[in-house]
């Protein structure tokens, strides 16, 4: 599946001025990093490198802890858009970066939790 295909399907019109009033802004930067490897199955797989990563975090985004498993770091997962398409992104905040794990579309759950934090 391609980025476009990818795009074009799923998603919700987010509202943006309520969702900001819910948010404390500051300035951050950041430098993003992942396994360039990774980032080219993830795209042969799913039609995503990991670069679009960066694009999620310009826009609000849903977080939560990855419990799943025992991990050897501190994992999140996010949940967030980009364009009209709402993407899972999990990553670890190493110092000086975050580093991106995994991107890929959102489930039918994971829309509906989102669209509904962020529509009147």
């Amino acid at each position: 599946m391609m980025l476009e295909e990818i795009l074009s399907k799923g998603g919700c019109v987010l509202d943006v001025y309520r969702s900001l009033t819910y948010m404390m802004i500051a300035p951050v930067e950041r430098t993003f990093e992942w396994d360039p490897d990774k980032s080219n199955t993830n795209q042969l797989n799913r039609g995503l490198p990991f670069d679009l990563a960066v694009l999620l975090f310009e826009r609000p985004t849903l977080e939560q802890p990855d419990i799943r498993f025992d991990y050897s770091e501190d994992r999140t997962v996010a949940i967030g858009m980009i364009g009209q398409t709402v993407l899972v992104c999990v990553y670890t905040d190493k110092v000086g970066a975050r580093r991106i794990i995994s991107l890929r579309p959102a489930n039918r759950r994971e829309r509906d939790v989102y669209c509904a934090a962020f529509q009147n």
